[in-house]
């Protein structure tokens, strides 16, 4: 017998000799592991937690909501929430978290259910459910589908079939109260505790009222604020105070004010100069806008190139004082962004979902040099990354947070 076979059969020997030490008696002294452990989440009121809303494309049947503490770049945990999701609802004065989702009885066929999910806020274990008429709006800008009142009493639910109305659900009651008809309308915004406006085709207004029960008492139609045709608006509006702040296409800012006695007074100013409009600078990601209330900062997502590039991720954020409408300041981000979002402490974090290559620039570049740009985006991941919000300093990335996130809301 050759040396290196008569070696190889003894290093078998010796192999099977000591596996057959490990016999039942020695491998029942291990501990039993404990199956199904729920971990519980930090309370948001001593934590800095946001929420990034992950579509889940291409996998739309498995929606889900990610959870990462900010401060210390840590990620901390998931909900699944069903058929495309478009967006968990979190309550300032209730202790829990409120999420619109759709199932299907055989997963992707079957009869359709579509729900109101109530979870608890620290073991993410789902609470309750009420069943909602099966037409929920799903979208890849989710905005303004869902929303509370502002005494967080009843949560509105937008529906397309694509005639257009609104489900309300009693939130104290867990019930579905009704549904009404917005034609020609679809976004809404709430403007009190029992109004909505939802924001039309021809650039008008529709202000919803319902009573204490949830029932309507009455829908107006007010007379266009804008021009869709020349300039549409966005549906990501920001609220500040009684005051709704879109950008358009045109990169103009339109501030909706809610008066007293229920009109709508408009201002509307310019985020480019002449020369930056000739160099063809525009608004550009998804989740284009954040406002910093206390200092009255707003914050906007700016790309140069032509209108193809409209809502492509960028680098650059400029910010503006509210009450000049002058830039101030621009703001270089580590990666392309698509969605950010800006918290509300007097040190404000901006956060983004951005365009993360994960590999050395060189590399990069020779990707692009010879495969071309669409190679290298397939090759980039998305991350969930972290700025000092007056500095733009990079403070932390978390990778590959998913697969479609597309809405950022900070839990405070």
């Amino acid at each position: 017998m050759p040396m290196r076979l008569h070696k190889l059969n003894n290093l078998n020997t010796g192999l099977l000799a000591g596996l057959a030490l490990l016999s039942p008696l020695t491998m029942a002294t291990l501990p039993a592991e404990e199956l199904f452990q729920h971990e519980t989440m930090p309370s948001r009121h001593d934590t800095n937690i946001v929420t990034i809303s992950d579509a889940n494309i291409p996998n739309t049947g498995d929606g889900r909501v990610h959870f990462v503490d900010v401060d210390r770049g840590r990620y901390l945990g998931a909900l699944n929430t069903g058929y495309w999701y478009s967006g968990v609802i979190l309550p300032k004065t209730r202790n829990e978290i409120i999420s619109p989702e759709t199932y299907f009885e055989r997963g992707t066929r079957g009869k359709r259910t579509d729900i109101v999910a109530f979870y608890d806020p620290l073991t993410l274990k789902n609470t309750a459910e009420v069943i909602i008429p099966s037409k929920r709006m799903t979208a890849v800008k989710p905005q303004a589908t869902s929303v509370l009142t502002d005494d967080e009493a009843f949560l509105a639910v937008v529906n397309l079939t694509p005639a257009t109305s609104i489900s309300i659900v009693d939130l104290e009651k867990r019930k579905f109260v009704t549904e009404i008809e917005i034609p020609g309308c679809v976004h809404i915004y709430p403007t009190g505790d029992r109004h909505f406006n939802a924001i039309c085709a021809d650039g008008s207004f529709m202000d919803i009222e319902i009573d204490d029960s949830g029932e309507l008492v009455k829908r107006t139609r007010r007379k266009p604020s804008f021009d869709p045709q020349k300039d549409p608006v966005t549906n990501g509006g920001v609220r500040v105070d009684n005051t709704w702040v879109h950008l358009s296409q045109q990169s103009n800012v339109y501030e909706f004010t809610t008066e007293k006695d229920g009109s709508i007074s408009q201002k509307t100013w310019s985020l480019l100069t002449d020369d930056e409009r000739k160099d063809n600078w525009r608004i550009g990601g998804m989740q284009q806008l954040a406002i910093h209330k206390q200092s009255q900062r707003l914050y906007a997502l700016m790309i140069q190139g032509d209108q193809e590039v409209f809502e492509d991720p960028t680098e650059q954020v400029w910010v503006y004082d509210m009450k000049t409408h002058k830039r101030i300041q621009i703001l270089e981000l580590e990666f392309p962004a698509l969605f950010m979002a800006v918290s509300q402490e007097a040190n404000p974090q901006l956060y983004a979902v951005g365009a993360d290559l994960q590999m050395p620039f060189l590399f990069s570049l020779w990707i692009y040099l010879t495969e071309g740009e669409e190679n290298l985006i397939k090759r980039a991941t998305l991350s969930f990354d972290t700025y000092d919000a007056n500095s733009g300093e990079h403070l932390h990335s978390i990778s590959r947070i998913g697969k479609f996130p597309n809405l950022i809301q900070p839990w405070r």
